[in-house]
């Protein structure tokens, strides 16, 4: 885009600082490597010609839009590919512009559905803890006070976040644990008391969309509660009578009167919310920073020049490159040479709806590995293999397939934790093959790892 003069030089010119910096790094006027696409080519295995086309493309036609997703940059220098591509879109010029933008993001107002919610209470965490990193900060007494008591709601915690094994560890340690879920996780299993909990068909709630959606839900309940199972407002309830301030956590209500309360106060349509079970207020669509491209000066951005920063104090702050270069994470090795991709699956939500015997059916789990490196290990479609990694292994079935390049292997994280008699992990939970590294600024890097793929011996 540079070298054929395709680069948006006014909108650089009037909506951006820096601008030259990542010119001079494109080129290689520093380190003498122009950052060409035959040199991005023996980077990513992606041909130089296609590179070349889907630039001009990106360039030529307007407008155009990043649709990048949220795994790109879960590696250990994350944050310089979401970087380059807010880049990028400054450099075709789609940016406030109907059909451009970066991956959609601020198209819609941030999701304000006019609903009360239960208080808050006085109190407020003393601290908090990275859900990456957390079982580092425990098991290394980073924590002042140390931690001693778990009590874990809503959450599958070893199985949800990185390095399983390790975070196995962490709760190993601790006093007392305990864990409130519908279902006996692979987290429950370590907790001294677990109270079981009913689902959502069990009792009645109300909820909000997740994101730029405006969308208010209304639960109902449809089924009575099974066996001693009850809800997290119950139980918090009545720890809160016997800790002396029940009347100030429930305000002397139940939950159906809570609701009942909450729905009475809101100014929305609630017999629609009533006869449907959701409404919807969505805000009609906007283009995200139209202002700001029109008068940069009147609509200044939240940064420290008002514009768009390609190079970027903050980043420097942090510990990251002035501008966002690439930068070598790769680490292959003889005893783990092919690198981890954990993708959300379409079959579940994180860990949850694993146990559901018809979505397992309908898409056995298995590592995605490509023909050629099965082939090389011998491994066939099907057969179980064992992966391994620095922080453990799982046993699964293979998947040989085309579908993924060369050097890289698949597992859809979510699937719980169910390890063997001899402590291999037989749920391939793909957390046990990842490690506690994080990005500068403390997000997941998960695809930074890697691992090793090896038939089962008959």
């Amino acid at each position: 885009m540079e070298t054929e003069g395709l680069v948006d030089s006014d909108f650089i010119k009037t909506h951006t600082v820096g601008y030259s910096d990542y010119k001079n790094y494109l080129m290689g006027e520093e380190d003498n490597t122009p950052k060409t696409p035959g040199w991005a080519e023996k980077i990513t295995n992606v041909k130089e010609d296609v590179i070349y086309a889907i630039a001009r493309g990106y360039a030529t036609i307007k407008p155009a839009a990043l649709l990048a997703g949220w795994g790109h940059q879960r590696t250990s220098y994350g944050e310089q590919s979401a970087r380059a591509l807010m880049t990028l879109a400054c450099m075709s010029g789609n940016v406030g512009i109907r059909g451009g933008g970066f991956a959609g993001r601020g198209n819609r107002n941030p999701s304000t559905i006019p609903i009360g919610s239960l208080p808050r209470g006085p109190y407020k965490p003393v601290d908090r803890v990275n859900s990456a990193t957390w079982a580092t900060s425990l098991l290394e007494d980073e924590l002042d006070p140390p931690i001693k008591i778990a009590y874990i709601v809503a959450d599958n915690l070893i199985n949800k976040t990185p390095d399983t094994l390790r975070n196995i560890q962490a709760l190993k340690q601790l006093d007392f644990i305990v864990v409130q879920d519908p279902y006996l996780t692979p987290t429950a299993r370590f907790a001294d008391i677990v109270l079981p909990i009913c689902t959502d068909l069990e009792r009645s709630d109300l909820a909000v969309s997740w994101g730029y959606d405006s969308h208010l839900f209304y639960s109902q309940q449809s089924v009575d509660k099974v066996g001693e199972s009850r809800t997290d407002y119950w139980v918090f309830s009545n720890l809160a009578d016997r800790l002396g301030f029940h009347e100030a956590y429930t305000h002397g209500r139940s939950e159906e009167e809570w609701i009942s309360h909450l729905l009475e106060s809101t100014p929305l349509d609630v017999n629609v919310l009533r006869r449907e079970g959701i409404l919807r207020l969505d805000s009609e669509p906007r283009v995200a920073l139209a202002e700001f491209r029109a008068d940069p000066k009147a609509n200044p951005l939240k940064t420290s020049s008002g514009l768009i920063e390609i190079v970027c104090p903050e980043a420097i702050k942090a510990g990251l490159p002035s501008v966002p270069s690439y930068i070598e994470t790769y680490e292959y090795s003889e005893q783990y040479p092919l690198q981890l991709l954990t993708p959300h699956s379409r079959i579940r939500s994180h860990s949850c709806l694993h146990i559901n015997s018809w979505l397992q059916r309908l898409e056995p789990h298995s590592v995605w590995i490509n023909s050629k490196d099965a082939m090389v290990r011998g491994i066939q479609d099907g057969e179980i293999v064992e992966v391994t990694s620095k922080s453990g292994t799982i046993r699964i079935s293979a998947m040989v397939t085309e579908r993924i390049m060369p050097g890289v292997v698949c597992v859809y994280e979510g699937t719980w934790y169910q390890p063997s008699s001899d402590g291999v992990d037989e749920g391939g939970c793909a957390n046990v093959l990842t490690s506690h590294i994080t990005s500068v600024t403390g997000g997941y890097a998960t695809h930074s790892d890697w691992v090793e793929v090896r038939r089962v011996k008959d």
